[in-house]
């Protein structure tokens, strides 16, 4: 007869980081971009540490797209003020 299942041999239920992206989203506005992206990549590391333990991750593409999104936003902000600074001829 099987041994009967343990508490440690049930799966984990998924971790869901939606409610994280919404607040590294809302950071990235109220905080000047440097809290969101802090807690975002604070939040990515959480999600790589539970996945690690074997805990499944939801919505952990969110928090991806929304780093991507960010920074692709800085460096293209940056671009357009370079562009505007060191004009040539101007």
């Amino acid at each position: 007869m099987p041994d009967e299942p343990g508490s440690y041999d049930t799966p984990h239920p998924p971790k869901s980081y939606l409610s994280e992206a919404f607040l590294a989203l809302a950071l990235y506005y109220l905080a000047l971009g440097i809290g969101g992206f802090i807690a975002n990549v604070y939040f990515l590391r959480q999600m790589q540490l539970n996945r690690e333990a074997g805990i499944p991750a939801k919505y952990g593409g969110c928090l991806v797209a929304l780093l991507i999104g960010h920074v692709v936003l800085v460096l293209v902000a940056l671009g357009l003020i370079a562009a505007n600074v060191i004009r040539p001829g101007g």
